[in-house]
């Protein structure tokens, strides 16, 4: 390949990207031993984006590491369906129970402190390739959203005020989840800012943009089709 590229003058490339070599519970993937995993049945059962998503959760990115099809389930239950997929519907939920237009005028102090650290954190992995540790930092984010959400108990507030307010800022942390989504999972993401009814406007952000607290206008907020299913056949 290297010949070809210098045949063709054009630059080899500056950095390689390799994962390490998988095994399948405990032993290496074999015909004789049936235990092969096949990718497009794979890709069938979970969608390509959470698949993705769930082989990066497996191990640390460029490590050998061990994979069996009933992590893959766990991790897609966990991560996805309760998780990111259950906030989501659970907020949006929310948001419609009350014909407002959402916007966060200024963020408060912990959660603008809790975003700004988790993409200084997210970023910092992205860039030396600890996929996995990304993944850990937008869960993190997710799990503060719920806590916000059992905190608050926005379900019991009858001051119309306070309710768009703590709404306002569920909307907001989800809209930064999705952004830190996007790498792994760029069709979801897309579905969730969909739902946010801010699937147009975001797409004609830079990053720099986009990751600005309470410069979105939530107005146009709908209830998708669940986001990552769980009967998986």
């Amino acid at each position: 390949m290297a010949a070809f590229l210098l045949a063709l003058d054009i630059d080899l490339p500056k950095k390689l990207f390799a994962h390490g070599f998988f095994t399948v519970n405990g032993k290496k993937m074999s015909k004789s031993l049936g235990n092969a995993i096949d990718p497009e049945e794979l890709g069938q059962t979970f969608g390509v984006d959470p698949l993705r998503w769930l082989l990066v959760s497996c191990f640390p990115f460029g490590t050998d590491g061990d994979v069996s099809v009933s992590k893959f389930y766990d991790a897609y239950n966990n991560e996805l369906s309760n998780g990111i997929g259950n906030l989501l519907r659970r907020v949006v939920s929310l948001a419609l129970k009350k014909d407002f237009s959402y916007q966060i005028i200024k963020p408060k102090t912990k959660i603008k402190k809790t975003v700004e650290k988790s993409w200084k954190d997210y970023k910092k992995y992205l860039n030396e390739l600890k996929f996995q540790k990304a993944k850990n930092i937008i869960m993190k984010l997710a799990g503060f959203a719920d806590k916000y959400v059992e905190k608050k108990k926005p379900w019991t507030i009858e001051d119309d005020k306070k309710y768009k307010e703590i709404i306002s800022h569920l909307l907001e942390i989800i809209r930064q989840i999705t952004w830190m989504i996007y790498p792994f999972m760029p069709d979801k993401a897309t579905q969730m800012f969909k739902s946010l009814g801010i699937e147009s406007q975001e797409k004609k952000k830079s990053f720099e943009q986009a990751i600005k607290l309470g410069k979105v206008k939530f107005d146009n907020i709908s209830q998708i089709d669940i986001l990552f299913p769980k009967n998986l056949k």
